[in-house]
């Protein structure tokens, strides 16, 4: 979008002919984040079932995996919301966690530990706990490998 990046692409040519031209930013609405869950309710599920693998509290020396993201760590994510609303979906979560209500279908023979089974109620209460958590600094923004 810069303005040397702009020209970059109007520039470009492939035998005299461009075959690009620069599109113009479009900015989105911020989105609305609308905590409905039960905070005290889902600092009990994190502590019961997340800290299998992440330190949901920072005073818990020995909690949660190496490999794991603290739960502190992930509140500074911008797509935090996102992530912790819809964490069961996606891998190693969604081979470990049944969520009823989420209409989802579960391979259970793909579980090999303890499977977790949660409400969409549930979610909403772990959701609305890491929406109390004071976000982590990491001292500069989290990049991402695809």
């Amino acid at each position: 979008q810069s303005e040397a990046g702009r020209a970059t692409i109007s520039d470009y040519r492939e035998n005299g002919q461009a075959i690009a031209e620069p599109v113009d930013l479009v900015v989105e609405a911020p989105i609305e984040v609308v905590i409905v869950g039960d905070a005290t309710a889902g600092e009990s599920l994190s502590l019961t079932h997340c800290s299998r693998c992440h330190k949901v509290d920072r005073a818990a020396k020995y909690s949660g995996m190496d490999s794991s993201p603290s739960f502190h760590a992930m509140r500074g994510f911008d797509d935090w919301f996102l992530r912790f609303s819809s964490f069961f979906t996606v891998s190693p979560h969604k081979a470990l966690i049944i969520v009823q209500g989420s209409g989802i279908e579960k391979d259970e023979s793909l579980i090999t530990i303890a499977p977790i089974e949660l409400t969409m109620t549930d979610i909403n209460d772990i959701v609305a706990f890491v929406h109390t958590l004071e976000p982590l600094d990491l001292g500069r923004p989290i990049q991402m490998n695809p």
